[in-house]
């Protein structure tokens, strides 16, 4: 008979170079950009988003099962996607994936789509310098029926606003997010 020990690793035990908690998904963006890093960048975070009204449209394309209760609730839940967002996003919002991940470097923002199956960046859609961002909007919470979720828009010199929604129960990771995004920037 064979006898296993069991070691238990405490969630965020890995860490970033700078001694920080680094998320799942923060080193899966990391290893996804593994090539595509300029010398000193690093991911700092990263979260699992939406574009603006993609968890509505998730939502609503889970009811139809439901027969007629599930079309009148869809219908409910799948409008208003751009409503509720930061009365600066008056450009056009730069078009995103219905569900992304969303990575911020110290050189960069960067957006993923995301595979189908799994929660994993697939491939770079959007990417901005930092420099070249001029404000970034304080959340504004979405109290969808069934897809609670907090919306951030950012403005690009460009004009062009990017905007993506993070779920409820990413909220915190969306939040560590911005607090890096609205750090301060490490040059080239």
């Amino acid at each position: 008979m064979h006898r296993c020990t069991l070691i238990r690793v405490p969630h965020g035990s890995r860490s970033s170079d700078e001694g920080g908690p680094m998320s799942s998904l923060t080193r899966k963006a990391t290893r996804r950009l593994k090539h595509g890093l300029k010398d000193g960048e690093q991911v700092l975070n990263a979260t699992t988003a939406a574009r603006i009204g993609g968890m509505r449209e998730v939502a609503a394309g889970a009811l139809p099962g439901l027969g007629v209760v599930g079309m009148a609730a869809g219908n409910r839940i799948g409008k208003g996607g751009t409503t509720n967002i930061d009365p600066r996003a008056a450009g056009p919002l730069v078009p995103l994936p219905q569900k992304c991940t969303v990575a911020v470097t110290n050189l960069r923002l960067v957006v993923f789509s995301n595979t189908f199956w799994r929660n994993k960046p697939k491939k770079v859609v959007y990417e901005v310098p930092r420099d070249r961002i001029e404000w970034v909007g304080e959340p504004v919470t979405d109290p969808g029926l069934l897809t609670k979720t907090e919306r951030v828009v950012i403005g690009v010199r460009g004009p062009v606003v990017v905007g993506w929604e993070v779920p409820r129960i990413f909220t915190r990771h969306g939040r560590a997010l911005l607090a890096e995004l609205t750090g301060p920037a490490v040059p080239e």
